[in-house]
Parts: structure tokens; sequence; C-alpha cells
């Protein structure tokens, strides 16, 4: 077996880096369990309550957001719920280990194009780095619109590279028209599922009119236009009853370039990690060698945690908990110091249960406290003993059933958003006897 292993690495060493990359993504698909953004929960509850039929999700109005990527988790989800699976864990799992598979493909597009422009080996480090890089496991299985338009994006890349670089050996414009036509239409559904795709595209264009290859580029925009046109006005038009709804209202919004310093120092820590794997893929001095191998060790230390990572564990784990009481008519989540309106991830809760949430803003309104609620959600350990005394006025008969704790790497997520929140969330039976 390990000569077989050994001789495969040789002769065919990119099928390695696929099997592996596989191998983390599926890893990542069983334990990489939760949402680590508040989008990838968008694109997870939305068509699973359109499934459903179920309101109250908050989405009331255009976003700026892909309608075409909801409209593909809604096929990923239907398919599963038309065969009895409904089980959020079950449904969310299946949905990871898809996004893996596809994400495996940014591997094997990325290598193909580094062919083309570097030396093979140098390509080949270059997927290692697609395969393997600490975020790229993580990010690969979870629902993100700009993960999964990578594959999209990368193969219009891909085609319109390989025939520039035909055009340059022949000195003939007229080849493989058909082939920036395909670019085109691959460009356009990238872009329709991530608007910022439109970026590349642009790049390219003018990259393509640049280099004198007019044609290319219009042949390339007479497919993009139609494309993106077809996809952006069906969805909207379905869900807004108007086209580029989501489109106009991501204009609107902008771009928002503004994150905690935290964000900067890892992306500069990843760029460092990305050089270490090729600048430094020969052999050089010892410094080279030194800097190479702290690279991939602060990297796959990275990994480790990140692939394995269960992204707001407490607040999953207590919709999981909740979804066990069937007779449960609504739940109150406590979130006293916070005075934004966090909603809970009710998608994991599989009832759809009715809650209310009371933070800074409301909790001296008694109005709020309905006497139907059943469960009593407390986010954060902060003061807890007082915070229940409290809601004790309104219903008396608490019990404690259960706390939860976040993943231990919600330390990092805490240094990065500058956060003061312990992460925890408590779950409190409300006792309607006398």
């Amino acid at each position: 077996m390990k000569a077989k292993i050994l001789r495969l690495s040789k002769e065919h060493p990119i099928s390695v880096v696929i099997l592996i990359a596989l191998a983390a993504r599926v890893i990542a698909a069983v334990f990489s369990n939760g949402f680590g953004f508040e989008s990838e929960y968008f694109y997870v509850e939305t068509p699973n309550a359109w499934l459903d039929n179920v309101d109250g999700t908050g989405y009331d109005s255009p976003r700026g957001i892909s309608l075409l990527y909801v409209s593909i988790n809604y096929l990923i989800f239907g398919f599963f719920k038309l065969f009895g699976i409904s089980n959020p864990q079950w449904l969310m799992f299946f949905s990871r280990l898809i996004h893996g598979v596809v994400s495996v493909t940014v591997v094997t597009l990325g290598y193909r194009i580094a062919k083309l422009i570097v030396d093979k080996r140098l390509a080949l480090n270059i997927a290692w780095v697609l395969a393997l890089l600490w975020f790229m496991p993580y990010v690969g299985v979870h629902s993100l619109a700009q993960t999964f338009s990578l594959p999209f994006l990368l193969y219009g890349t891909l085609l319109i590279t390989k025939q520039e670089r035909l055009r340059n050996e022949s000195r003939n414009d007229n080849l493989h028209r058909t082939s920036f036509f395909i670019a085109g239409i691959f460009f356009a559904l990238g872009f329709s599922i991530w608007y910022l795709g439109a970026v590349l595209y642009l790049a390219i264009i003018v990259v393509l009119s640049a280099r004198k290859n007019i044609k290319g580029a219009a042949v390339s925009l007479a497919a993009f236009l139609p494309t993106a046109g077809t996809t952006q006005t069906i969805p909207d038009f379905i869900v807004w009853g108007r086209p580029f709804a989501e489109f106009r209202a991501f204009l609107n919004d902008g771009v928002r370039f503004s994150y905690p310093l935290g964000y900067y120092i890892l992306a500069l820590l990843t760029i460092l990690i990305i050089a270490g794997f090729i600048r430094f893929y020969k052999n050089g001095n010892r410094l080279k060698r030194y800097i190479c191998a702290a690279c991939v060790v602060i990297n796959m230390a990275l990994l480790a945690v990140t692939t394995i990572m269960y992204s707001n564990k407490p607040e999953v784990k207590a919709m999981t908990y909740l979804s066990k009481d069937k007779d449960m008519n609504l739940f109150i989540v406590e979130d006293v110091f916070s005075d934004e309106t966090k909603r809970p991830p009710v998608f994991y809760e599989k009832n759809w249960t009715d809650y209310i949430i009371v933070n800074q803003q409301n909790k001296d309104d008694v109005a709020v406290f309905a006497p139907e609620a059943d469960h009593i959600i407390f986010r954060e350990n902060k003061n807890l003993e007082d915070r229940v005394e409290q809601m004790k006025k309104h219903y008396p008969n608490l019990k404690h059933e259960v706390t939860y704790k976040p993943f231990f790497a919600y330390i990092m997520y805490k240094w990065l958003n500058h956060s003061t929140t312990d992460g925890c969330v408590s779950i409190y039976k409300v006792s309607h006897e006398h």
C-alpha cells in the first residue's frame, strides 16, 4: 500500500493533493457544525423557511444578496426533504458535504490555471495552498456565496487564460471564440452567486482590451450580459415582483471595508503563510527553509482548529435542545447586555416556534413578557443569578435545565471582533404550575 501511494504521488501528484483536499473537507463536513457568519445562516434559514412555508424570518425587503444562491440552497434542502430528511443537523451535514465536494474543484481549477502561467512544481504548491490553507476546508463546506462562486469564476478564468496563451502562440485572433462565450456564461453565474465576483470579470475584460483582444472581450460580454440578466431577473421577479431588486439593494448599501484590527492581522498572517508555501518552494538558504517550515507549522495548527470548529455552538445547541419540546408555544431570549436584536437560529429548533427578544431597549417593558412563554434563554453568564431573579418577577417558577459553552476557539473570535461576551447560553424552563 505504501509503495502504491508513493508511486501515485510521484506519477500523479495532483491526484494526491485532490484526495487530501477532499478528505479535509469531509472531516470539516462531519465536525464543523453551526454557522460562522450571519450571511451564512441567512442562506440556510431562508430556503428552509420557504420550504416549510414559514414567515417571520425578517427577510421582508431586498438586502443585497444573491437570490440565485438562495435558490440553489432551496433545491439542495428541498431534495433531501423530499426523501423525508427534515432533521436540521442531518440537512446541514449533507449541505456541508455537497459544498465540500464542489469546493474541491477550486483546487483543480487553480492548479490548471497556475500550470499555464508558471512551472509545474510551483503550480502544485499553489494547489496545496488551495487544498490546505488554514481556512479553506472550513469555508469550503459552509454555505458561503463567496466560496460557492469560486468554481464558476475560476473556470471562466481558466478558459480565457488558455485561449490567450494559444492566441500568443499562433498569432490568430479567431481561435476558439466559443471558449470566450462559455467563459462569459460562467462569469455571469459566478457574479449572480456573489456580486463582488464582477470585480474579477471586469479586470479580465480590461486585460483583454489592453492586450488588443477586443473580439474575445466582446464575445465574452455577449454571453455575460444575457446570462446575468436572466439569473438576476427570474428569482427577483418571483420573490419581489421586479428585476434586479437585490442587485440594486447591493449597490445602494455599498461595500463595507471597515473591520476590526484582528481581521487585518489575520489577513497579513495568511499572506505570510501563502508566501511560505509558494515563494520559498525551491531549496534556498537556511533562513528561507526556517520561514517555510514556520509557515507550514502555523498553517497546520490553524487548520486543525478551524476544520473541526463548531461555530456558534451555544446558540445552535440551545435551539436543538428546544426542538425536543413539541408542545412549546413561545420562548424568550434574554439579551439585556445588547441593544441589538440578534435573532436566534430558529431553523435548528425545527418547529419554527415564536420567540421574543428582551434587550436593553425593551427590558423594562412589562408587555414583552408574554405569559405563555415556556423557556427562557439567557445569553452570557454575566450577573446570571441577578438576571434570573429579575426574570422571576415575571415567571416565578424557573428551573435551570442546561448551559452551553462555546467551542474553545471562541477566544479567537472574541479577539477578532473585540467582543466582551463569554458566548455562553443558559436555558431555563418556565413552569406554569401553581
